[in-house]
């Protein structure tokens, strides 16, 4: 079966920095991204080197055949360049790629068998090779100590329902428990102030029997309103402080907390008010499903459309990256929608998670 996770000691992480070597003719274009934080690198190539996206912004600077740069979360730099890359320093773990092959960064800090001479006084970390068994710019297999660590880590999956709905509880969570799958339930606080114990609504009470069986609370605003995008940075800034202070107030607040925009509207200046307030944003346009690059803006599939979800999730596994799926109600209405999920079409999406075995993980956000 699919298996849920334990979350990770404070500071650890899954995903890291990534840099990325890919090849494109007589020039390769490199890109250097950052998850959290900043993180510089320093680039040394045997002919030239040219500034691309994201490049030149702060510190970064190309001085000769040398690129240094930092990058911050959800910074991309792109740089191009010919020839090979003779050095190669990094602060901070990072994954490299070069032709869709992940190999390292450890065989660029390692002379091996074909490469170049490591320059003189250069450290461990310093070296580039040009490995034996490719062309002459390209790197060879990834070290038998990184495929092991990639194929260790399995996919994962997080499970988001919308509006305070009761029927993630009613109607989601006994199938989920079956599995010992955990939940994120996204909460509109003036809903849940005005909930009542006489009727199925999410009060405090339930939400903290949820968080009790692993579920953890996101912030889905204060009032829900049709689009953040709308709102003025006053307007916004005040949902999202307001429903975390709520989540504060009762006890809910998990490690690394998220907001779940209502319908998705975000853009880069909600995202930037968010961060404030909140580790994770779940809505946007960064696909999750290859390891996520901006963590304020997580895409999300519909979890109501079966297919949509199912290809997303093997999306995930294939390459080793993040599904988010998204549900809203869950059962049978008097009143039915188009964003509504049998149960049985829930069941038999649990029922696909749980086929995939150790391949795929149901987490919550603070186990990115």
């Amino acid at each position: 079966m699919a298996t849920c996770s334990s979350p990770p000691r404070r500071g650890q992480s899954r995903r890291h920095s990534r840099v990325f070597f890919g090849s494109s003719g007589p020039s390769k274009p490199i890109a250097a991204q950052r998850r959290r934080g900043p993180a510089s690198y320093e680039v040394t190539v045997s002919d030239t080197i040219e500034a691309g996206r994201g490049f030149g912004e702060g510190a970064d600077s190309i001085s000769g055949s040398t690129a240094r740069g930092t990058v911050r979360k959800g910074d991309t730099d792109e740089l191009t360049f010919s020839g090979l890359v003779t050095r190669f320093l990094h602060e901070g773990p990072l994954r490299v790629v070069f032709n869709g092959n992940e190999i390292g960064p450890a065989p660029l800090g390692e002379q091996t068998s074909g490469s170049t001479p490591t320059p003189p006084g250069a450290g461990a970390n310093e070296s580039a090779p040009t490995p034996s068994g490719e062309g002459p710019d390209e790197p060879g297999p990834e070290s038998s100590d990184e495929g092991a660590e990639r194929a260790s880590s399995p996919a994962q999956v997080v499970l988001s329902f919308d509006d305070s709905e009761p029927s993630a509880k009613t109607g989601a969570k006994p199938i989920m428990d079956e599995y010992g799958y955990p939940g994120v339930m996204g909460i509109v606080t003036e809903r849940t102030k005005q909930s009542g114990s006489d009727d199925n609504s999410l009060t405090v009470a339930r939400l903290e029997a949820m968080q009790a069986d692993g579920w953890v609370v996101a912030s889905h605003s204060v009032t829900r309103p049709e689009a953040f995008t709308e709102l003025s940075e006053e307007e916004i800034r005040e949902e999202c402080h307001q429903s975390r202070e709520f989540i504060v107030e009762n006890g809910l607040l998990p490690p690394d907390p998220a907001i779940i925009y209502p319908h998705g509207s975000v853009d880069e200046d909600v995202a930037e008010i968010a961060e404030e307030y909140y580790t994770y944003g779940l809505g946007g346009e960064d696909d999750p499903t290859d390891g996520i690059d901006d963590p304020l803006r997580i895409e999300r599939a519909a979890g109501h459309e079966p297919g949509e979800a199912r290809e997303q999730i093997d999306r995930a596994i294939e390459n080793g990256g993040v599904s988010v799926l998204m549900f809203h109600r869950i059962g049978t209405f008097d009143d039915p929608n188009e964003l509504d999920t049998s149960e049985e079409d829930f069941a038999e999406l649990m029922s696909y998670i749980d086929e995939q075995g150790s391949a795929l993980e149901v987490i919550t956000p603070s186990q990115l």
